[in-house]
Parts: C-alpha cells; sequence; structure tokens
C-alpha cells in the first residue's frame, strides 16, 4: 500500500513541475509556447511521454514478485534527475524573478539566467550518465608510519569499495575496466570495502570471470556493506533473506576474495607483519550495524601497524578513535553522492551535509581514515563532476 500511495505521490507531483516549466519557458520567450501551437504541441507530447514512461515502469514495479526492480527503478532515477533538475532550477529563477518584479517594480531577467544554468545542468548530468560512470580514477595515496616495517616499504594495496554490481546490468566492460586498472598496478594486496550488490546475490553471476582475474601477491580480502545484506528487499521468508546472503559469501570466495566479518588476519613479508581488520557493515541508523569491533579485534598487537576494513566512515568517529592502535580506516559508502565538484584538491559534494568524512584522506592525531568514493553507482545511473574511483595506497 505504501508503494502505491509513494507512486501516486510521484505522479501528480511531475505534471505539477512540468506546469510550472510551461510558464516559466512562456514568460521567457514572449507567450512562445501559447502563440505558437507546433511549439506547444513539442512540449505537451515530451511531457506527456515521460510521464507515461515512467508512470508505466512505476505500475510495473509494483506487480513484479519483488518490489524493489533496479532494472525498472534505476532508469526512472535516471530520467527524473536528468529532466526534473533542470525544470526545477527554470523554475526556481522564474519565481525569483517574480519576487524580484514585485520588489523592484522591475525586469531583472533571472529567468534567462535559470534557463542559461539549466541547460548546463542538462549537459553535464548527460555526462554523466553517458560518460563518467564508468571513467574510474585511480587515486594515489601515501602511508607513512613509523610502525610500518622495513619489509613493507613500497607495499601497495589496491582499494575497490562499493561496485553494485547489478547496476551495470550487461556492461562487462566497464568490470573488465576495472580489472585492468587493478592488475596493471601488480598490486601486493587488494581489499574490497563494501557493496558488492545492490540488492540480489545473483547480480555478481555474468560478472564473475572478469572479476576472478583480479589479482595479487598476498591475498585479496572483502567485507560486507549495507547493501549485501538485501535489506532494501521485501523478502517473502527471512530464510529467502538469508539464502541470499549466503550465496552472496560463496560467490564472494568463488572469485577469490576472503571475506573477513569481524575477523582479523596477519599479513606476512619475511619476518614482518602487518595487521588487517575486517568489520561486518556497522553505521548510524538507519544503517545496521552488525560489526563488532571488540571481538574483531581479538588477539592483535598494538604495536604493529594495523589497516580496518569498515564499510561506513562514520563508524570511525563513533567508535574507531577509541582504539588509537588502529593506525589506518578504510571506508567507501558514500559514492560521494554521484554529484560534486573537483578543483586540484578542492572538492564538494551536498553529501558532506550528512558526511563529515565523505570522500579522500582524513586525520586525528595519529589515526587515518581514506573514504574511496567508489567505483560503481545506484539508484542514478551516474556520475556527476566526481569520478568512480579505485584507490592505490603506497607504503613509504
Amino acid at each position: 500500500m505504501k508503494f502505491i500511495i509513494n507512486i501516486i505521490i510521484a505522479l501528480l507531483f511531475l505534471p505539477l513541475i512540468d506546469y510550472f516549466n510551461y510558464k516559466a519557458i512562456n514568460s521567457a520567450f514572449n507567450n512562445i509556447l501559447s502563440n505558437n501551437v507546433f511549439a506547444k504541441l513539442i512540449f505537451l507530447a515530451s511531457a506527456v511521454i515521460v510521464f507515461l514512461l515512467i508512470a508505466i515502469a512505476l505500475l510495473r514495479m509494483g506487480n513484479t514478485q519483488r518490489a524493489f526492480t533496479p532494472n525498472l527503478y534505476y532508469p526512472i532515477v535516471t530520467l527524473i534527475i536528468l529532466l526534473y533538475i533542470p525544470k526545477i532550477n527554470i523554475e526556481l529563477f522564474y519565481f525569483l524573478e517574480k519576487i524580484a518584479l514585485f520588489i523592484f517594480k522591475k525586469h531583472l531577467f533571472l529567468n534567462y539566467i535559470g534557463i542559461g544554468i539549466s541547460a548546463i545542468l542538462f549537459l553535464f548530468i548527460l555526462h554523466g550518465i553517458t560518460i563518467n560512470k564508468t571513467n574510474f580514477r585511480l587515486r594515489k595515496q601515501k602511508i607513512a608510519s613509523s610502525k610500518i616495517p622495513k619489509s613493507f616499504n613500497g607495499f601497495k594495496i589496491i582499494q575497490i569499495s562499493d561496485l553494485h554490481i547489478g547496476s551495470f546490468h550487461n556492461n562487462i566492460d566497464a568490470i573488465k575496466k576495472i580489472v585492468d586498472i587493478t592488475n596493471a598496478e601488480k598490486p601486493d594486496l587488494i581489499l574490497f570495502t563494501g557493496d558488492m550488490i545492490s540488492n540480489y546475490a545473483e547480480e555478481m553471476d555474468e560478472f564473475m570471470p572478469e572479476l576472478k582475474k583480479i589479482s595479487s601477491k598476498y591475498g585479496k580480502y572483502a567485507i560486507l556493506g549495507n547493501h549485501d545484506y538485501s535489506d532494501y528487499v521485501k523478502w517473502k521468508t527471512k530464510e529467502n533473506k538469508q539464502e541470499n546472503l549466503l550465496k552472496l559469501k560463496q560467490k564472494t570466495a568463488d572469485i577469490g576474495f576472503v571475506l573477513l566479518n569481524n575477523e582479523n588476519k596477519n599479513i606476512v613479508i619475511n619476518n614482518d607483519t602487518i595487521q588487517l581488520i575486517g568489520l561486518e557493515n556497522w553505521g548510524l541508523p538507519p544503517f545496521p550495524q552488525h560489526g563488532k569491533l571488540t571481538t574483531a579485534i581479538r588477539g592483535l598487537d598494538e604495536n604493529k601497524f594495523t589497516i580496518l576494513m569498515s564499510h561506513d566512515p562514520s563508524h570511525w568517529r563513533a567508535e574507531v578513535l577509541n582504539f588509537p592502535f588502529i593506525d589506518l580506516t578504510l571506508s567507501g559508502h558514500t559514492h560521494a553522492m554521484q554529484f560534486g565538484i573537483e578543483i586540484g584538491n578542492w572538492q564538494f559534494s551536498p553529501v558532506a551535509l550528512k558526511y563529515k568524512e565523505w570522500g579522500g584522506l582524513y586525520k586525528s592525531k595519529k589515526q587515518s581514515l581514506y573514504v574511496n568514493r567508489g567505483a560503481g553507482f545506484i539508484g542514478f545511473q551516474g556520475r556527476v563532476g566526481i569520478r568512480p574511483e579505485i584507490t592505490l595506497f603506497v607504503f613509504e
């Protein structure tokens, strides 16, 4: 019932946006839509077609056994963002122009500025959907610590996070890019920090032959992210949900990754050791807190360099900083909201309103957190301004 109500709200809201968009464009261009029948037909036809596509897809989703259907849901979200964010921006400037006219008794031509900005927004979003979502960036980060033993000087770790692999549908070439970029660095260790899937274990199936090709000298380790538990699906029974998680764990093992669930491992070179902790997902509500850090650190030597894999970066401030021997925490989860701006070392994303640490390296005394911006995407099928990331850490 809730799903149907959401559909009705969405289908009522979109025509309202189109109505004010009609008025804004009409006002900016001397009633072009009112006076030109052809222009009016094009505007109305495009609005009706998009509305019907969204309505049909939403209704089909409501009739499927799985209330969450990525093949339908993601294109809807993407289409709405591509078309309606620019439209809302046009309307914002339209109303600002109306306010300015009321206050100053003259036109400030803000509606033209709004249309210009919306055109740029549309092109940026279109670029994010068509090109940038698989325009993977290898980010290099040096890690220095007096606790790093000599045998690990120059040691290379690749971090991959948030694949949400079902979002790629049949795009095996995109996964091949990730594999090629990773293997080209000849990493000593590969760490995957959660959200292999979006909801269903079978999302991995067509990509497994390619994922198996990821190689490293001292092993491949992974943890679970919030999506890996499939909490966003309405399962018929608890057993079905548990079976999905067991399948995911098996498929993760089949591609050569050791899944660390509140466990730790020693990585040994010669007689030197660093310590690796893998935690189940731990996030602030409403995200699940399966991670048990006190269990995961049992038996560790606090004098040895220690890396923690914890999917959600909010865990770092909430708990990890209370354990000062954990030198480096690797997280993901935020995706940098798949939308932002990067200019040199300066970056901004709206996700900063929710997460203080959302992308890159952060430090507190002798402890560090690195938040990977994610290699995949979910919901919106694109990345605007923020490229998908693979991270290379080099020990000094």
